[in-house]
């Protein structure tokens, strides 16, 4: 072994990072579900509300 002093807190994020490996309830399915949803308006496709509003000269 190296005489190498390894700070407190990288020890903690390995052991953290371990234990959140072995520990994790959660199954994830790894399946991604798309829904389609027909709408005739999408708001975040709408340009006129992005639109600024060129000023009148008078």
């Amino acid at each position: 072994m190296s005489d190498t002093i390894i700070p407190t807190e990288v020890l903690a994020a390995i052991a953290l990072g371990i234990y959140d490996e072995q520990n994790q309830h959660d199954a994830e399915s790894n399946v991604l579900t798309i829904k389609h949803v027909s709408q005739d308006y999408l708001p975040w496709a709408d340009k006129t509300n992005a639109m600024l509003q060129l000023p009148t000269r008078k």
